[in-house]
């Protein structure tokens, strides 16, 4: 009976797991590093045969596509800040693409490669559709102006000495355009989107399907499913609002655990074993008293003091 608990603590402890830290399949920056991800490597892998400026310039951009999609990941989860606050979140957004930009304003007019520079220049301008009044209006236009860069690097491919890197490059920069602008068109249509996941389960996850249990079933499984399901969702979510929100839903979660053992433990006695049962309640009393005691730890004030409060519902484990 020890063996079969302590096997099934451990199944808990998967799913938990799983359903907390298991989030890279709906973060909105992979969703969005998916549509780019291919173009970006072909770009940085002909940019380095370039060499010289041409790779240094890409080599900045791809520093602010990962601004970018940090920007994109942070967005998902919290409330839209003030104006001032949002272009101090996309400073290293801001501070990489310029970067990039510098290479264009320094180039040789006489340069073969100067169409390079201001293509890549474009595009990472482009991606300041994050703070663009009109995000689909802005990745747009500049789709147009870096196609027309592009075609005149395939224009210059004599005096690029006909090696195909260039026309490559050319491709790879049209290709990443395009997947950007539908990106865009498809998830930020009116502009950059905030706080979508707070609140609502993110595309993919799904609470476990009720099961229907047996009049000989353990008596366990319906606890099982509010494990499984309501309180692995509430701790999911605790953990996008971190800090001590957080904390407490893991004790949450350890409460219930530990009143799953106890009903396990307990359909094992006899109804007499009176002392027995107290001894096995003592554990879930004292992860109640936990998660009571983390509300006391923070200030009326705190914007978090409210969602403290939801130790009451441990306290119905006691009952």
């Amino acid at each position: 009976m020890e063996t079969a608990i302590q096997k099934v603590q451990g199944q808990l402890r998967m799913v938990f797991v799983a359903l907390v830290r298991a989030t890279i399949d709906t973060d909105p920056g992979e969703v969005f590093n998916s549509f780019v991800r291919s173009d970006l490597t072909k770009m940085s892998t002909l940019a380095e045969k370039i060499g010289g400026d041409v790779h240094d310039q890409m080599l900045a951009f791809e520093e602010a596509v990962e601004a970018e999609t940090g920007i994109i990941s942070y967005a998902a989860s919290v409330s839209m800040p003030s104006r001032d606050d949002l272009i101090a979140k996309c400073e290293p957004l801001t501070d990489c693409a310029d970067d990039a930009v510098e290479y264009n304003r320094d180039c040789d007019p006489n340069d073969p490669k100067k169409h390079h520079f201001q293509a890549l220049a474009d595009l990472s301008t482009m991606l300041g559709w994050v703070v663009a009044p009109n995000a689909v209006k802005h990745v747009k236009e500049y789709n147009q102006v870096i196609d027309l860069e592009c075609d005149n690097i395939l224009s210059n491919f004599i005096q690029l000495n006909c090696d195909p890197v260039h026309s490559d490059y050319a491709t790879a920069i049209k290709g990443f355009t395009k997947q950007l602008h539908d990106y865009v068109v498809e998830y930020h249509p009116a502009g950059l989107r905030w706080n979508y996941l707070r609140g609502a389960a993110p595309e993919g996850y799904h609470l476990k399907k009720k099961v229907k249990a047996r009049k000989d079933a353990h008596p366990f499984l319906d606890f099982l499913e509010i494990i499984d399901g309501p309180i692995a969702a509430y701790v999911y979510h605790s953990e996008l609002l971190g800090g001590h929100v957080a904390k407490q839903s893991l004790l949450v979660f350890s409460a219930f655990s530990k009143e799953y053992e106890l009903i396990t433990r307990a359909a094992a006695l006899d109804k007499g074993a009176a002392n027995m049962s107290r001894m096995y309640v003592m554990p879930v009393m004292y992860e109640i008293a936990e998660v009571a005691a983390i509300s006391e730890e923070v200030d009326r004030e705190d914007p978090f003091y409210l969602h403290l409060k939801v130790r009451h519902v441990a306290f119905h484990l006691s009952r």
